[in-house]
């Protein structure tokens, strides 16, 4: 849940017009699922660009022979793999130990 001021400049808000009293939930509740569904389908096109790109820092070469995924700058922003921690976390506190 986002908190925005109503008084922020751009904010606007439009009223959702149901055929009957109480059906704003299940309009509501059916939307989220279409969003669900969508963002599903999007995160795995780009996991699959995601291993593509490993895969491709893995295999090219600069003219010195050093591969691009060697290189300093590609190993700090490559994809790590699921659980790993990143460098840098927006977290306050450790995460604790498994």
């Amino acid at each position: 849940m986002l908190l925005v001021p109503t008084s922020d400049p751009g904010y606007s808000c439009t009223l959702i017009r149901t055929r009957a009293e109480n059906e704003g939930r299940r309009l509501i509740t059916n939307q989220l699922n279409h969003e669900r569904v969508t963002l599903a389908a999007h995160g795995t096109m780009a996991i699959r660009a995601l291993h593509d790109v490993r895969r491709w820092t893995r295999k090219t070469r600069l003219a010195d022979g050093r591969r691009v995924a060697d290189l300093p700058r590609s190993r700090s922003t490559a994809p790590r793999p699921a659980g790993t921690p990143m460098p840098c976390s927006w977290r306050s506190s450790p995460r604790p130990a498994p």
